[in-house]
Formats: C-alpha cells, sequence, structure tokens
C-alpha cells in the first residue's frame, strides 16, 4: 500500500483543500490481510471493510484501513512536547494521514463524526492547517452566549 501512496504522491502533488471522510466496501467473507470487517446495523449494507482518507477531486492521497486495534496510535516517543501525547485513536489518525500528505497549510473539510475544536486547534498549532467541519446538536460544543435559536441551515462560526 505505501508504494501506491508513493507513486499517487510522485505522479500528483495534492491541492492545497483536502476532505477527510471515511469509505466503505461491502463485504461477505472475511477479514484477511489485516483488515477487519467492521458491522454497522444502521447502514444497508451492515458488514464493510473500512478505510479513512484524505482526498481531492475522487483522488485518495493518503489513506489507511481500519484494523480494529489500536496499534496505529502515535507512541509517546514520536513527540516532543506533553500536551501532544495521549490523542485518541481519531485524532491521531487524522494528524498520521496528514503527515503522510507531507506538507503544511491545508484546507480541510471534516463531516460531523470528526469535527471537534481540540482536533481543529492542533491542526492549526501543528500543521498551520485551516479546518471546517459540520456540526451535530448533540456534539459537545462550548455553550456560546449569542446561542439563539436557530432554523435548519444557519451558519455559525467559530474561529480558533
Amino acid at each position: 500500500m505505501e508504494a501506491l501512496e508513493d507513486g499517487i504522491h510522485a505522479i500528483l502533488c495534492p491541492p492545497r483543500t483536502l476532505s477527510y471522510d471515511e469509505g466503505g466496501k461491502p463485504w461477505s467473507g472475511k477479514g484477511g490481510h489485516g483488515i477487519t470487517v467492521h458491522y454497522n446495523p444502521s447502514k444497508p449494507n451492515q458488514r464493510m471493510s473500512m478505510c479513512f482518507m484524505f482526498a481531492a477531486f475522487g483522488i485518495p492521497f493518503a489513506w489507511e484501513f481500519y484494523t480494529g486495534k489500536n496499534s496505529n496510535i502515535y507512541n509517546e516517543k514520536e513527540f516532543n512536547t506533553p500536551e501532544e501525547k495521549g490523542f485518541g485513536t481519531t485524532i491521531a489518525r487524522i494528524l498520521r494521514l496528514l503527515r503522510a500528505v507531507k506538507g503544511t497549510g491545508y484546507h480541510l473539510y471534516f463531516d460531523n463524526l470528526f469535527t471537534s475544536l481540540f482536533l481543529f486547534y492542533l491542526l492549526d498549532k501543528l500543521y498551520g492547517c485551516r479546518a471546517v467541519g459540520t456540526h451535530r446538536a448533540n456534539n459537545n460544543l462550548p455553550t456560546l452566549s449569542w446561542e439563539g435559536d436557530y432554523t435548519r441551515g444557519a451558519c455559525i462560526s467559530i474561529a480558533t
């Protein structure tokens, strides 16, 4: 997989805007080569192999398959400061894949599953990247004094 990823990077330079999302392929057999079959009862195809990726224009520039283990979490030796230790699986995966894209100053887009103010703060401080994400009403964003009743489609900006 690394050879394929390096080949894409040799031919194409990733644009400054990247989106991060998960992709799934319906799966009916056993998981092979360390890939774990992910079960999600709310999806039409409940058994899928999952892949997390940064992509632009339909071309993935960095990806990682779901293995069902936390073996891909950063270990403490790779960090220089105490603030960078102890990230969860999702944030660690995003930072690792962004490191694979090799660059700074990207504009990153996330769906509501990956949106968090802490992640956006880290992306800004570590890589100089700006991020945009969608928000669910039940997500734990801080309560703002100017929050009111908003209709569907309302837009709120928070600068980190």
